[in-house]
């Protein structure tokens, strides 16, 4: 395992094992959310419902067709933030998106409450920005035909979801945890931005992110939450896709930036071929036995590499 408060960046290789903890499970739950309240308003949490359940046509005719997905982001023109934890689930059925939200909100009566959660919805799209009535359907993902409910356009490349408040202005503390299901063979890029839902000092809730059963590439930004980030306990070398369906050899990346100083632990296979990069204000412990730990220098606080084939631990060349 890899831990570090900031920034923790992992060049992945193509020799993948076994995983070797679970720390991913206590999030999964509740993933964080506590019962606070203060003088006037109580913190009210919504049921996990299903917003998105649709083709995830990740591979067409053996070429990439979907690149990327981002999930979450900061609050935008006083709207669009989703505040909440953000989970990854990489071990969903073969062509299919799940996607799920759980609301929240500080208010003063249950009712209140509930006028946030109908007005709070999810918004999957491509291209620019905008509020969902001004997005061209072309432009959806996963949103039921007009004329036919029961057909729901497909997943495309690109695709980001954020949280979207029916109202002039998003209320401080409201918010919306997402979970994202992605078929267990996906191996393009999964980009993940949350922040604290911190108005009061006396009811904070910080945005955590999990990534669970890992095989794609992983980039998430956060403030002060805690992430977790742990492989497929089988993964397999990981196959290179260029979007114009050539061959090409980059391996992918696994990268953590807090603004805020998060603690970070990264959970790979411990006979995984990797380079890495640690940069942080407070401690950095690298538990990790194959690892060749270098010596700091302008750029990482902490780098090394672990199990680059043909060399053994001890940095002799193997028979």
């Amino acid at each position: 395992m890899v831990r570090a408060k900031g920034e923790l960046w992992s060049k992945l290789g193509v020799v993948f094992t076994v995983l070797t903890a679970g720390a991913c499970a206590p999030l999964v739950g509740d993933c964080g959310l506590a019962a606070h309240e203060d003088a006037v308003h109580s913190l009210f949490v919504d049921e996990w419902r299903v917003e998105v359940d649709a083709e995830f046509p990740y591979m067409v005719d053996g070429e990439l067709n979907i690149a990327s997905i981002s999930i979450g982001g900061l609050l935008t023109q006083d709207n669009f933030a989703n505040r909440g934890d953000v989970i990854v689930k990489n071990n969903g059925p073969e062509g299919r998106i799940l996607v799920e939200m759980r609301r929240f909100t500080w208010r003063g009566t249950e009712e209140d409450a509930q006028v946030d959660f109908e007005n709070t919805e999810l918004l999957a799209y491509v291209g620019s920005l905008k509020p969902p009535d001004e997005i061209a359907d072309e432009n959806k993902c996963g949103y039921p035909d007009r004329d036919d409910p029961d057909t729901v356009s497909p997943w495309q490349d690109a695709c980001s979801i954020r949280v979207y408040y029916r109202g002039q202005i998003q209320p401080s503390r409201l918010g919306a945890d997402l979970r994202v299901t992605l078929p267990a063979s996906y191996r393009g890029v999964i980009f993940v931005t949350t922040d604290d839902n911190d108005e009061s000092e006396d009811s904070l809730d910080r945005g955590n992110v999990c990534a669970e059963d890992l095989f794609a590439s992983f980039d998430a930004q956060l403030e002060n939450g805690t992430a977790y980030v742990l492989f497929d306990r089988e993964a397999t070398p990981l196959p290179c896709y260029a979007p114009d369906g050539q061959d090409c050899t980059s391996f992918g990346s696994t990268k953590v930036d807090s603004s805020g100083g998060a603690p970070v632990a990264i959970d790979v296979p411990q006979d995984m071929w990797a380079e890495f990069c640690l940069n942080s204000d407070g401690d950095i412990h690298v538990d990790w036995p194959a690892a060749q730990i270098d010596p700091p220098d302008d750029s990482c606080k902490v780098s090394g590499e672990a199990n680059r084939p043909g060399v053994k631990s001890s940095g002799e060349s193997a028979p």
